[in-house]
């Protein structure tokens, strides 16, 4: 939860009922990209009967309005999905008897993750380990999760045998919807005969500093082409 608002109590009398009612409303991570979700609780009574009838919760902005799947009842939360271009904009919370006016911030607005791996590409992990805004929680995520702006994302992966990973970024930090593509080539190797077996061997080359992986190639006739 990044944003909280907690509308106080409103009473009315009408004949010998008084109706009071308050409000609580929160910003909640949204797993649908493009929206914003509010978990929004009412606390309603009407003396002296004391009985306010359980309904939907909405949330309008202009002509438009958006309800709760579920009715409300006296501190059972309800939850309400808005577009996240709502955000930012003074909004009206429906409660069961009044309405209450807030403006959420922007900061909630969620974008989309993709992850696209090649067919080699054993295993890898996109974890969330830092929150940009507040919204959403650590850990591991999946292709299609609501991401948000500011977040840090640490990716690593694992090649099948005999490949290797290509320009992969480690980190990533959040500013709209982010593609993460992880791929491979064929890793730098030559099979060398041990006189029981073949084994797989990385070439290295010394530049004078520091050892570096290069690739073998072989001429098969009319141009060259990686040997591994």
């Amino acid at each position: 939860m990044a944003w909280r608002y907690d509308g106080g109590t409103k009473t009315s009398m009408e004949g010998q009922y008084q109706y009071t009612e308050s409000l609580t409303v929160e910003l909640v991570e949204c797993p649908r990209a493009g929206y914003a979700r509010f978990r929004l609780t009412s606390h309603a009574t009407a003396w002296p009967s004391g009985g306010v009838a359980a309904k939907k919760l909405s949330v309008g902005y202009g002509n438009e309005q958006a309800f709760s799947e579920e009715n409300a009842q006296n501190g059972t939360p309800v939850y309400v999905d808005v577009p996240a271009s709502w955000l930012g904009h003074e909004l009206d919370f429906h409660g069961r008897l009044y309405i209450w006016k807030a403006t959420p911030p922007v900061s909630a607005v969620s974008y989309t993750l993709t992850i696209e791996a090649d067919a080699n590409v054993s295993s890898y992990s996109v974890t969330r380990t830092a929150l940009g805004s507040g919204f959403g929680v650590l850990g591991e995520l999946s292709s299609g999760a609501a991401i948000y702006s500011g977040d840090v994302l640490s990716v690593t992966a694992t090649a099948a045998e005999g490949f290797e990973t290509v320009g992969l970024e480690s980190s990533y930090t959040v500013s709209g919807d982010l593609t993460i593509r992880i791929v491979t080539q064929s890793a730098a190797t030559v099979h060398i005969y041990d006189g029981t077996g073949w084994a797989r061997y990385s070439i290295m080359v010394f530049d004078g500093a520091a050892w570096n992986r290069c690739r073998a190639k072989v001429f098969y006739g009319s141009g060259w082409d990686n040997c591994n």
